[in-house]
């Protein structure tokens, strides 16, 4: 169990780095290429939407929200799969 839990944090991992490419380091003439950096930091960016954090004048304080959600995402995944107890079938 623990290796597959570890596996889809690995795949996280990299599917939030490749939204955050495709939204914000390739220069795209599509307002919506930043929809899958947004999707890959559910629940947290719709969080901060209903707290109305984002900021209006400042895409770069957004940009580091939607950054630190998907790390936030991260971190979550990891903790769970490196800390999830091993079971007994698992044991060498």
């Amino acid at each position: 169990m623990r290796r597959i839990l570890m596996t889809i944090a690995a795949i996280y991992t990299l599917a939030g780095m490749g939204a955050l490419v495709i939204g914000f380091a390739i220069p795209w003439d599509d307002p919506l290429a930043a929809v899958y950096a947004l999707l890959a930091g559910l629940p947290w960016t719709f969080l901060w939407s209903l707290l109305d954090v984002y900021a209006e004048e400042s895409v770069a304080i957004n940009i580091a929200l939607i950054t630190g959600s998907i790390v936030l995402n991260v971190v979550l995944l990891w903790w769970w799969a490196l800390t999830r107890r091993r079971s007994p079938q698992e044991m060498p």
